[in-house]
């Protein structure tokens, strides 16, 4: 594994950084604010992914991942657009194309199907909690685990056990608890955050 992980920082030092100038119709440039590393990334290492939705990494090709953010840089011409300069998009999962990833890199081009406008972010907030609270393989992945599996109930005592807790997702389900615990008490009373090491 660390032999791999040491492969992958080799290849994010040679990001393509500069802005590319062409773009085609319905197509605009994006720059990157945040990418997300997922542990789903790990199974595109290997020839077969075990899964028909996440395509194997070709040797020298495009590292991409499942979800980033960025900034819309330049709109090409378009016949029904939607984007202007300025706005921050994340990848739109309606798309039709199946092979929708964010491509890690400074700047990319990108068809305009693919995006959508983040519109659902306060003023001054944080373009990164869009891949974290908002996020598919974070917060998404917390609260349908605690809502959807935990089977809470404010009827009777439960303890609420988090295991990863030191994790993207554990992490999450931790700051949630504090946050009900000051509003709603909702959730168990008692939390138990877990974390495993070698030592």
């Amino acid at each position: 594994m660390a032999k791999i992980l040491h492969q992958l920082c080799n290849v994010l030092t040679w990001f393509p950084r500069r802005n590319p100038k062409k773009i085609t119709e319905n197509q605009c440039i994006v720059r990157s604010l945040y990418l997300s590393v997922d542990p789903a990334q790990r199974c595109r290492m290997n020839i077969s992914t075990g899964c028909d939705y996440l395509p194997e990494y070709q040797l020298n090709g495009q590292i991409d991942g499942l979800e980033g953010v960025g900034v819309v840089e330049k709109v090409g011409v378009a016949s029904e657009c939607n984007f202007a300069a300025g706005d921050l998009v994340v990848l739109n999962e309606n798309s039709k194309n199946p092979g929708n990833f964010w491509p890690w890199a400074k700047y990319f081009v990108k068809d305009l199907e693919d995006l959508k406008k983040v519109d659902f972010l306060a003023p001054g907030a944080s373009a990164s909690l869009v891949l974290s609270y908002f996020g598919l393989s974070s917060g998404i992945t917390a609260i349908c685990g605690v809502w959807n599996k935990a089977q809470i109930s404010s009827q009777i005592p439960q303890t609420l056990v988090i295991s990863g807790a030191a994790g993207s997702c554990g992490t999450l389900v931790h700051w949630s608890w504090e946050v009900d615990q000051k509003l709603t008490k909702f959730w168990p009373k008692t939390k138990i955050g877990r974390i495993l090491t070698k030592n």
